[in-house]
């Protein structure tokens, strides 16, 4: 008996309760002991669990049912027709050393619907480390190359391949010809076996494991790419200087005379405080992402900036940060129930 067929039913009820403290409890008790029955409960509750924050736990659950669960899970793929639950199906996969799981990431990237999980997919594969792996990739960019509605993928794609191999090529016929040369001989050369504990490797060592085509992008941008507004509770352009990335820091008062740029830059924003922005610095940044830019804003921005800025999308709740019993402060940030299948909150809530 599995600890999830010992008690499935309080498990069951717990998934369906909407209480987050009663699922984590729930994912907890049946972790390591995964059973087909027991993954195909938490597969058919996914869509309901994610919504509460437990994405992280939700996917180390899966996980933790090794190779016993690779054929359920991929069986799950196959039949699964919202494209977040796919998501995390592919994302339970990822580091599964089973061939099926491999064959799943595989059928993932060259043929599901959904261009995130596509992309989750490249990323994946990038990790595995096996020749069938490489073998995969370059024949998914063969088939991507020169498609300009799938250049995020291709690039995806390529830094996967060069993240498996540590060669820096970009175009499908060479990657064919090296692999032609170097595939009976293959070392996978991207990176350490050590476990990802998150002290192992610093933050940027990790993106250039884990996400080799952004870092590679990020390397590139120039000194104006990102762009940091300064305010009072936040400092986020200290953590721009640990990642080593190049950035502008502005005066929270400077910013309505800053000229902007939507197609190259980001702009980030640092709590103000009890500083607010004027209008017409509300209006510019309406008008920054209207034309293309990204926006980062910290949490307590919300009513300062984006509320006003974009009222038909965030709203207010009337909720001011509440302390925890380690006098932390909590903010807490939720989806329009009408939003939260939409593919940017993927991964996120």
């Amino acid at each position: 008996m599995t600890a999830f067929a010992d008690g499935a039913g309080d498990v069951k009820k717990a998934f369906k309760s909407g209480d987050k403290d009663q699922v984590l409890a729930a994912l907890k008790q049946i972790t390591g002991h995964l059973d087909d029955d027991a993954t195909r409960a938490l597969v058919d509750n996914a869509a309901r669990l994610k919504g509460l924050g437990v994405y992280d736990e939700l996917v180390a659950c899966l996980r933790s049912g090794g190779t016993d669960v690779v054929g359920e899970l991929s069986k799950a793929y196959k039949k699964q027709k919202r494209g977040d639950v796919r998501f995390l199906i592919v994302d339970a996969l990822g580091p599964n050393a089973d061939t099926g799981a491999e064959a799943t990431l595989a059928e993932a990237l060259e043929k599901d619907k959904d261009e995130p999980v596509r992309v989750l997919a490249a990323r994946l594969l990038g990790q595995r480390r096996t020749p069938s792996a490489v073998d995969v990739l370059i024949g998914a960019l063969g088939k991507l190359e020169g498609d300009a509605k799938a250049a995020r993928l291709a690039r995806e794609v390529n830094g996967a391949l060069c993240n498996l191999t540590g060669q820096d090529i970009s175009v499908v016929e060479d990657w064919r010809n090296y692999w032609s040369s170097n595939k009976d001989s293959f070392n996978a050369g991207g990176g350490s076996d050590e476990p990802d504990d998150g002290k192992t490797r610093s933050a940027v060592d990790r993106m250039k494991r884990e996400r080799p085509a952004e870092m590679k992008t990020m390397l590139r941008m120039k000194q104006d790419g990102i762009v940091c507004i300064k305010g009072r509770s936040d400092k986020v352009e200290k953590v721009l200087d640990a990642l080593e990335l190049k950035h502008d820091v502005v005066e929270h008062e400077a910013f309505d005379a800053l000229t902007l740029k939507p197609e190259e830059q980001i702009l980030i924003f640092n709590c103000p405080g009890g500083a607010d922005y004027s209008d017409a610095g509300v209006q510019k940044v309406r008008d920054f992402v209207g034309a293309g830019g990204y926006v980062f804003c910290s949490d307590w921005s919300l009513k300062k900036l984006l509320v006003k800025a974009f009222p038909e999308a965030v709203e207010y709740q009337g909720q001011s940060p509440k302390r925890d019993k380690n006098d932390h402060l909590l903010v807490r940030i939720q989806p329009f129930k009408e939003t939260v299948d939409h593919p940017l909150m993927r991964d996120v809530f």
